[in-house]
């Protein structure tokens, strides 16, 4: 796509006052305390075994435990059924009216036929024992997960469930090879119903749905694989959720977090990780209910730099291109293709990113160069929006674009800001989009959305538009925009926007998008 040819609709937003530290306590109970249920299960009888689901329970259980939460956790053949079960059962028995209780699990889905007349397909999460034949009775379906989940919510207790699987195989966009391992499992028969571990009438559950609040890692009908974050395979919705409850998502800096900041929060850092290939689902009864309230004692703590790239490139290259790739500052060439964040594939020029999208074709050695340290630059646009999150809508949806098609970008919270607004492509160009005439209103008026609208034109491929909401105007970032504009310089785009919001309120939206010819 042109970045030129975006036509500018105007739009604004405050900057959020970033902290790090949290106290997960229901701020309208003094006296009420949090408990939380961690599942993370990678290694599996019957399905693929996963390489993430362990460190998404070890990252969210070190974040909870932190902030003095009661936590237990249940990692591989630890989490059976009977065991998950039990312990959540506990965990309801000793808390205490109006606690909060954390059910998060990381590991496969599955999607099966329903069954007595039930209506649509059923839902599942598999647990450590479960296999289709020998043992398919170790999984949860969603309607027993409700009966669980309701055990709480109808004792007084306010729920939160995370669910870091999916339940189908249709991906987005086509897919680099097939080396990502993937949260969802095609049982090879139809597993039977297993024996219900506690029984509930549909009326305590419609009521106690008001008290349950939950989060899925995507669409129903979507795959989600495991990406590599900070070098280490992870689920996107589980890497955001922690981040959440170490306070990032405060998003106006009044100290707490409500539901619909988290949802916010977690919904644009999941798509900013995974390059809008993942949507999280939620399910939030009450907007302005307080998830989480900050302690505002405890100093914030800036983001661990980046760490080295891990570059894979498969067999055609000779020693001298790998050797020049290997010499890089901070890349280090990887024998793992399902480990890497970036996949070279030499005989064709082609590059995959962390979710396995092609980002760039007929690339030389150069031309690789260029490309990785836009990689690296668009994973400092993601550290940077961790601390400073502002969601932004895409439309018409995330596949991959023909040319021709018209399509749109809405952040609706940014009136009253002073915008900065770039496409940065997976090619390393950089474009200046906004404020580029005196048109263009500096700052936006409040109580107004911000709009880009376009066709897709050449040239094709994968970009990030990048919207930069400040209270005061950059104008040294703004200088070297127009400077960049139309060169490959990501370095310098990072460098320059990084000195722009040290010490500074910003939040930053992030939206990858893809085109092609038609």
């Amino acid at each position: 796509m042109s970045a030129r040819d975006l036509s500018r609709r105007t739009a604004g937003l405050a900057g959020a006052l970033l902290l790090s530290g949290s106290i997960l306590v229901p701020v309208h109970a003094a006296q009420a305390a949090v408990h939380a249920l961690v599942i993370g299960i990678n290694d599996y009888v019957g399905p693929p075994k996963l390489r993430g689901a362990v460190n998404d329970a070890e990252d969210v259980s070190a974040v909870l435990r932190q902030n003095g939460v009661d936590v237990t956790v249940l990692t591989d053949r630890q989490a059976t059924r009977e065991n998950v079960f039990a312990k959540w059962q506990s965990m309801v028995k000793e808390s205490g009216p109006g606690d909060f209780l954390i059910f998060h699990f990381a590991g496969h889905g599955i999607q099966e036929e329903s069954t007595r007349g039930e209506a649509g397909a059923q839902e599942s999460f598999l647990l450590a024992d479960y296999d289709d034949v020998e043992n398919p009775s170790d999984r949860l379906i969603d309607q027993e997960l409700g009966l669980w989940l309701s055990l709480a919510a109808d004792a007084g207790r306010t729920v939160l469930f995370v669910g870091d699987a999916c339940h189908s195989g249709s991906p987005t966009r086509s897919i680099f090879g097939e080396t990502l391992p993937t949260r969802f499992y095609v049982p090879r028969t139809q597993p039977e119903r297993p024996r219900p571990l506690v029984q509930a009438s549909a009326q305590v559950v419609d009521a106690a749905r008001q008290s349950i609040f939950s989060v899925g890692a995507t669409l129903a009908n979507r795959t989600i694989p495991e990406i590599m974050i900070d070098n280490a395979p992870r689920g996107a919705l589980s890497y955001a959720v922690a981040r959440a409850y170490e306070g990032s998502a405060d998003l106006d800096g009044d100290g707490v977090v409500s539901a619909s900041e988290f949802e916010a929060f977690v919904a644009q850092t999941v798509r900013s990780l995974a390059a809008s290939k993942q949507t999280p689902q939620f399910e939030i009864p009450d907007a302005s209910f307080p998830i989480l309230k900050l302690d505002r004692q405890i100093e914030v703590v800036p983001a661990a730099p980046q760490g080295a790239i891990q570059v894979h490139i498969r067999a055609g290259a000779d020693e001298q291109f790998r050797a020049s790739i290997a010499a890089i500052q901070n890349v280090s060439l990887t024998g793992d293709e399902s480990g890497a964040q970036l996949v070279f594939d030499p005989s064709t020029g082609t590059l995959a990113n962390n979710v396995r999208d092609v980002v760039a074709r007929d690339l030389d050695l150069e031309g690789l160069k260029t490309a990785i340290e836009a990689d690296r630059a668009l994973k400092e646009l993601q550290r940077l929006g961790l601390e400073g999150t502002l969601p932004i809508a895409f439309s018409p949806d995330d596949g991959v674009q023909p040319e021709g098609t018209k399509i749109g970008f809405t952040v609706p919270s940014v009136g009253g800001s002073y915008l900065t607004v770039f496409d940065l492509t997976a090619t390393g160009s950089v474009h200046f989009l906004w404020p580029v005439s005196q048109d263009d209103a500096d700052p936006l008026p409040k109580d107004q959305a911000f709009s880009l609208d376009t066709m897709v034109t050449p040239p094709f491929g994968a970009d990030n538009l990048v919207v930069l909401a400040m209270d005061a105007p950059p104008a040294e970032l703004r200088a070297e925009l127009k400077k960049l504009d139309g060169t490959r310089n990501p370095a310098a785009l990072i460098a320059s926007l990084k000195a722009a919001v040290a010490d500074r309120p910003y939040r930053i939206a992030l939206q990858a998008f893809f085109t092609r010819p038609k």
